[in-house]
């Protein structure tokens, strides 16, 4: 009896590990990887930035939400943080600070 109700307590905690990992890891690093690239190819190619003109490109996972988002630095504007998502493209969703120099309408 006891063997069975550990054997049934490990199946439970496998099936919740397994089903919450991307939560628990905080994003998987290739879905990371895939949007930061979706990202870069939109501004470079769609918005026809310079590769020189982004400083950089962070992609975070919210555990609250569920869904990842980007957020980008300008090499002219470091202290406006930019956020991108992608639904079925990809499009800013927002930004902060205090200036909006690319900010999309």
């Amino acid at each position: 009896m006891r063997k069975m109700l550990v054997i049934c307590m490990l199946i439970f905690l496998t099936v919740a590990v397994s089903y919450n990992f991307e939560w628990i890891i905080g994003g998987y690093p290739q879905t990371k990887s895939d949007i930061q690239s979706n990202v870069r190819e939109y501004l470079l190619s769609e918005k026809n930035y310079n590769i020189a003109d982004i400083a950089s490109i962070d992609v975070t996972y919210s555990r609250k939400f569920g869904d990842y988002s980007a957020q980008v630095i300008f090499s002219d504007e470091r202290e406006t943080k930019y956020y991108y998502r992608i639904d079925e493209k990809v499009k800013q969703s927002g930004y902060s600070g205090k200036t909006d120099k690319h900010r999309e309408s």
